[in-house]
């Protein structure tokens, strides 16, 4: 997909929390520096970042074969359609970890997102309809790891949903449960101050770099023209 038209991504490549802010505009993370990043840091479970609009034409159809196949993945998603600025980012992922009947990640539908809201009440409804009809129809169950972990008026939410890509990519790897309390370790929570705030923002970005090594840098020029 391509990015918002209306913001550009500056080139500023360090690890600090402030450093990943401005790797974008003021108005936050671009769709396009986020599937750059998240393509580099997580090639096995990662399949795209699209606009709410656009999960059922092209989310659906990068997600159907590996859902289909048992194998984990994450969509990242911007909660405003493709034809606006862009507001918040979610992740839905599709988890099948644990070996157990009982497993509650043995078949789920991950819902992430930053800010603490729960699927059914802040999110998109295009967003709610595409995880009702296309997952939850489809034998999965929801889980929603929704904790508040960013400021409200802060643009972190693109570099949660990266640190969120990230640990189910390691998940994934290791064969692992999928428990919110393995993502949420190290964290403050809920996030009630604008210092617990800023220490959740370093911990997401250090939970990228211990992964990559840095933050992906962003894309080179025209990467995302046909």
């Amino acid at each position: 997909m391509r990015p918002k038209k209306n913001k550009n991504i500056n080139n500023n490549n360090n690890k600090t929390a402030e450093a990943a802010a401005a790797a974008a505009t003021p108005g936050g993370i671009t769709n396009a520096y986020l599937d750059w990043a998240a393509r580099s840091a997580c090639p096995r479970t990662y399949v795209g970042t699209f606009a709410s609009d656009q999960l059922e034409s092209q989310g659906w159809a990068a997600l159907e074969a590996r859902a289909a196949s048992g194998i984990s993945s994450t969509l990242c998603v911007n909660l405003d359609p493709s034809d606006k600025p862009g507001s918040h980012f979610v992740a839905v992922s599709t988890c099948y970890g644990g070996s157990g009947r009982r497993s509650r990640s043995r078949r789920a539908v991950l819902y992430f997102d930053s800010l603490g809201l729960p699927a059914g009440v802040g999110t998109q409804p295009l967003v709610r309809r595409f995880v009702a009809r296309r997952l939850l129809a489809t034998g999965h169950r929801l889980l929603e790891v929704n904790r508040r972990l960013q400021w409200p008026l802060s643009d972190f939410c693109g570099i949660y949903v990266l640190a969120f890509a990230v640990w189910v990519e390691q998940e994934a790897a290791a064969g692992g449960e999928f428990l919110a309390a393995s993502f949420y370790r190290g964290y403050q929570l809920p996030s009630m101050t604008p210092k617990e705030a800023a220490e959740n923002q370093e911990k997401a970005v250090a939970r990228v770099t211990s992964h990559v090594g840095r933050l992906p840098p962003p894309p080179p020029p025209h990467a995302w023209q046909e």
